[in-house]
């Protein structure tokens, strides 16, 4: 594993809690790719209590105040709650909220499932309402892919193209796509007049 304490001793300041918490998410799905339990026919709820599971192995490597909340597939009577959520505190505004949407990404598959759609719409566009996801301030986000299946290129043009669709911004690569791996990818969400960063993390399980 790598060595998350000498990547985090930089960041001791609140304003940089979400680099912690990105440099824990990478480690923890490095961790499930490395283990070889996730295949094509896994369910996104099953992925996500896996990969929280694995918070308390890289949270003993790190000084990080955030707590992980799993709520995977939880609705309340407010709407569909993120599948993680991290919550830590600023000494300024008080509690934190740090929102991860998790969605399968594969080709449509033959019963008619459209990955791709549902990551942008039942993901992306979470975090573009401003009474939905990413409510603190300043407002931030990951999206989390578990890629099972097709081409890593491939998949960014769909989705790009499924995002088109909805006049947002596209994906962007971050340096090159990491096969077995964790690859980072970025988006600039403009949501009324207060832009962010969303983060995209797309995990490779294809066996």
């Amino acid at each position: 594993m790598t060595d998350i304490k000498s990547q985090l001793k930089e960041f001791k300041l609140f304003e940089y809690e979400e680099e912690r918490i990105l440099i824990c998410l990478t480690e923890m799905l490095r961790i499930l790719i490395k283990q070889k339990i996730i295949y094509q026919s896994c369910r996104e709820p099953i992925i996500n209590r896996d990969l929280a599971k694995k918070w308390y192995d890289v949270k003993k490597n790190i000084e990080s105040t955030a707590h992980i909340h799993m709520l995977p597939g939880a609705e309340t009577e407010y709407g569909d709650e993120p599948d993680l959520w991290f919550t830590f505190d600023d000494n300024e505004d008080g509690q934190y909220d740090y929102h991860v949407e998790c969605k399968i990404l594969r080709p449509k598959s033959c019963s008619g499932t459209d990955y791709c759609s549902n990551y942008v719409g039942k993901g992306i566009k979470r975090y573009c309402d401003k009474n939905y996801y990413a409510l603190s301030k300043p407002p931030g986000g990951t999206m989390i892919g578990y890629v099972l299946d097709g081409d890593l290129k491939t998949l960014l043009i769909t989705v790009n193209q499924k995002i088109s669709n909805k006049n947002l911004n596209a994906i962007c690569l971050l340096g090159n796509f990491n096969q077995k791996d964790v690859t980072h990818l970025t988006q600039s969400i403009q949501r009324s007049s207060v832009p962010f960063t969303l983060n995209h993390l797309w995990a490779d399980f294809r066996q």
